[in-house]
């Protein structure tokens, strides 16, 4: 079974994964950073750029971490986070796969990590796919580890 990690946002990312049902391993079947297109002054999600990375794969389930405002970032900031992931839900939807939001608390608490630092993203993903350390030892890697656990997280929810 393939299913996708979703972490929204500018500097987000896709991680694809195979979940072997009989035997419970879990492999890693592709990571990417989101990609972006300049419209006007900013830049804004490549919507094409995901489509076909989905499509190339077709996972059976994706599960998108489901934002909220946060306290401590501005209104702009917000929203343009809020804008990201609607445009991921609504591409998702619109090309008919199956979509599963999963909350922050839910899956950094299902990998304990609630309370703890950004670096704890990248150190617990390590320990479930050690031979991947390429692609998560950079600080700039947390959210590919964050789609990853994201991912890993929702295949425990849904059994």
């Amino acid at each position: 079974m393939l299913l996708a990690g979703i972490d929204p946002g500018k500097k987000g990312a896709v991680v694809i994964v195979y979940y072997n049902e009989i035997t419970g391993e879990v492999e890693i079947e592709d990571i990417a950073d989101m990609q972006l297109v300049k419209e006007a002054s900013k830049e804004i999600l490549n919507l094409k750029w995901l489509t076909d990375l989905l499509f190339a794969h077709t996972p059976d389930k994706i599960f998108l971490e489901k934002v909220s405002p946060s306290p401590s970032s501005g209104s702009a900031v917000s929203f343009d986070f809020g804008k990201m992931a609607g445009m991921i839900k609504g591409l998702i939807w619109g090309i008919g796969m199956d979509l599963e939001e999963i909350t922050p608390q839910k899956w950094k608490s299902f990998h304990g990590l609630i309370k703890k630092d950004k670096s704890a993203s990248r150190e617990r993903v390590l320990k479930y796919f050690p031979k991947k350390k390429d692609f998560f030892y950079l600080v700039k890697h947390t959210d590919r580890a964050e789609a990853a656990l994201i991912a890993l997280a929702g295949i425990r929810k849904s059994l």
